[in-house]
């Protein structure tokens, strides 16, 4: 009897606890990648600074925010970027001049 008050308890605590914590959680991100995204579209023409050496891939610092980019040409670590469009997940980069 007491394992079946012990069982009932536990299965209580994960449907009122834990699962709508675990679904916040969840969403909250899958709501904060959609504004990710979406902010993507505004970045057109900004600039921003390599952090690493972009050889078709790599990533930078654009409105003190850290994307992946994309770049036909090879870029440096520590070379100015500006944004001129985006690829899917990737933000695509040329150097300034």
């Amino acid at each position: 009897m007491l394992t079946m008050i012990y069982q009932s308890n536990s299965i209580e605590v994960m449907s009122r606890i834990v699962f709508p914590k675990l679904w916040a959680a969840l969403s909250g991100e899958a709501r904060r990648q959609k504004l990710r995204l979406s902010k993507q579209t505004t970045l057109r023409g900004k600039k921003g600074v390599a952090l690493s050496s972009i050889d078709r891939i790599g990533s930078a610092m654009i409105e003190g925010e850290l994307w992946k980019v994309t770049s036909n040409t090879q870029i440096e670590k520590g070379t100015g970027i500006k944004v001129t469009g985006t690829d899917g997940v990737f933000v695509c980069v040329e150097p300034v001049q």
